[in-house]
């Protein structure tokens, strides 16, 4: 996560974007999530990743079928908010993992996409493709 990805996310929960709990995606690559910020602000945070860490509450894949998200998640139930931030470019199907991540969302809960068009390619955990501003 950037340094400008972090105020944007500090931003959105200035203005009551994110709502708890919020699950943040790809919260395994340490000193890169968000909890801190959540957290000061009354939020109810959990992590999710492919692989465990110490942020990380929840392992499971976007690539993954919903059974197997879904059980990975039981006991919370549904999320306020779902941030997935620089994570839908690691997913071989960015759709299917954004109806994924959408389908754990509350009725009116928010998804919060950050997604980079211009970066270095690189292989941790994956690296699969670059949104064009079309995509979205």
């Amino acid at each position: 996560m950037t340094g400008e990805d972090y105020s944007y996310l500090k931003n959105l929960v200035g203005n009551g974007y994110i709502q708890s709990p919020c699950l943040e995606m790809g919260a395994g690559l340490v000193g890169a999530n968000v909890s801190d910020l959540l957290c000061r602000n009354g939020l109810q945070y959990y992590g999710a990743d492919r692989i465990r860490g110490p942020m990380v509450d929840f392992v499971f894949d976007l690539d993954e079928p919903m059974e197997s998200i879904r059980s990975a998640v039981s006991g919370i139930g549904e999320f306020g908010s779902i941030l997935l931030a620089n994570v839908l470019e690691h997913t071989f199907d960015p759709v299917r993992a954004l109806d994924k991540a959408c389908g754990m969302l509350r009725p009116g809960g928010t998804c919060i996409i950050i997604t980079p068009a211009v970066w270095p390619l690189h292989d941790f955990p994956v690296d699969c493709w670059r949104p064009m501003p079309s995509f979205y």
